[in-house]
């Protein structure tokens, strides 16, 4: 049985923190999000070798004294694991060490616990403390060929956002990379964002989401295909690195315009625009389970506007766009 999540949890006893639901609920989001780059890429590389009986573990965060042995629920393992709240106040890389040491130390009690081998897991933790501060990877089985075309979902991920881009290959060799979406960095917004591909003509892949089958994006080909050529590694980087930044930039103009830090908040939906324009859905963590909308043009003027809903903002975001100019074309 492969792992399907490995998670850390918000397991703090509420009544001895003395703060709001909001409040509460916040630094579970937090936890959940800022982890889950370092527990997929530790549950993607000890997938590739080992047989779990379970289909998800949950690191349960929580103030000393800590309850010993695990804890089951169907498919779902827990364990926890002594957690301090002085994480909230400190800076990204500081999180980013705290977290990946958190980890370690729940993964393992938990194989002490479950008589595994924990070596399995520490050789994918020493490889993500040598590079902590994001990872790449493209989504198992999220391909699609046509003929000698296919195209696979690449991703690079950090602490607040998932960042996809489409590769298409002819045969076997890569001859372009396309930026096309960013999400928050939880698995389940890839898996059920990104949930069924296919080519929906010579050039161009159509990308669904599992809800209803909507359609999430589509990424076209630029290249004239037969006289295509490889392009070298380098230029892959560049484009990866170019977008990267782009979307860094118009989510730091946003911030800047609602008032926030960009590292409390996270990138829950963007959409380009053919005339330059981008617009945001932005998850603030530090007051609640809220939401923005976000419209960057060009120029990076911004108009933004609070999401009264946030557990369904389809109307409301079609409703903003429509009133900023935003047309389909």
């Amino acid at each position: 049985m492969k792992l399907s999540y490995l998670t850390l949890v918000n397991e703090f006893p509420r009544e001895e923190l003395h703060c709001t639901i909001d409040e509460f609920l916040s630094m579970g989001i937090r936890l959940k999000d800022e982890s889950a780059y370092i527990t997929d890429y530790i549950k993607r590389g000890a997938n590739e070798e080992f047989k779990f009986n379970c289909l998800r573990i949950n690191l349960a965060c929580t103030l000393p004294p800590i309850r010993d042995g695990i804890r089951k629920f169907e498919s779902v393992h827990e364990i926890d694991v002594p957690f301090s709240l002085d994480y909230f106040s400190m800076s990204p890389k500081q999180k980013e060490k705290y977290l990946i040491n958190v980890t370690e130390n729940g993964l393992r009690r938990f194989c002490d616990a479950a008589d595994w081998d924990f070596s399995v897991f520490q050789k994918h933790i020493d490889a993500l403390r040598s590079n902590s501060s994001c990872v790449e990877f493209n989504i198992p089985k999220k391909s699609c060929r046509n003929g000698q075309l296919s195209a696979k979902v690449y991703c690079v991920q950090n602490m607040t956002e998932t960042i996809y881009f489409m590769d298409f290959f002819f045969k076997r060799t890569r001859i372009q990379r396309k930026f096309f979406a960013v999400s928050k960095t939880d698995a389940f917004f890839y898996r059920s964002n990104i949930y069924h591909m296919e080519w929906s003509d010579d050039k161009t892949v159509s990308v669904y989401q599992y809800a209803a089958h909507q359609l999430y994006a589509r990424v076209s080909l630029d290249a004239d295909v037969p006289q295509s050529k490889c392009e070298p590694s380098e230029s892959h980087m560049e484009v990866c690195e170019e977008q990267i930044q782009r979307v860094y930039r118009i989510k730091a103009a946003a911030c800047s315009a609602i008032g926030i830090d960009p590292y409390d908040c996270s990138i829950d939906a963007w959409e380009d625009h053919p005339n330059g324009s981008v617009f945001v859905i932005l998850s603030l963590y530090e007051k609640g389970p809220h939401r923005y909308f976000a419209m960057v043009d060009r120029s990076e003027a911004v108009v933004t506007e609070f999401c009264e809903n946030y557990l369904d903002n389809t109307e409301l975001s079609k409703v903003f766009k429509k009133q900023n100019g935003w047309f389909d074309e």
